[in-house]
């Protein structure tokens, strides 16, 4: 038997915090792998894991965006400080 347990729909929205309808939504665009059994969705755990690593990677590119508007921003005003005009 496999080590990698099949979650239900419901379960994979508690392991992701998020709602049915978003795990359905992603099955049904193939953004999350799974299966139908008996009319019923499975994902491997593992899947389901693997979106929580990306969810987190889009996470830290966002943080890292904002980050860099907002450096972009002090340089800026750090600049008009010196009466450069930047905009």
């Amino acid at each position: 038997m496999s080590d990698d347990p099949l979650l239900t729909v419901t379960q994979v929205a508690d392991l992701l915090t998020t709602s049915t309808a978003t795990v359905r939504r992603w099955l049904g665009k193939g953004e999350l792998p799974g299966m139908k059994l008996r009319k019923q969705w499975r994902v491997r755990k593992s899947d389901a894991e693997g979106m929580l690593t990306g969810q987190d990677k889009q996470d830290k590119e966002a943080a890292k965006s904002k980050l860099e508007v907002s450096e972009d921003q002090s340089h800026i005003a750090y600049l008009e400080s010196l009466g450069i005009k930047v905009r």
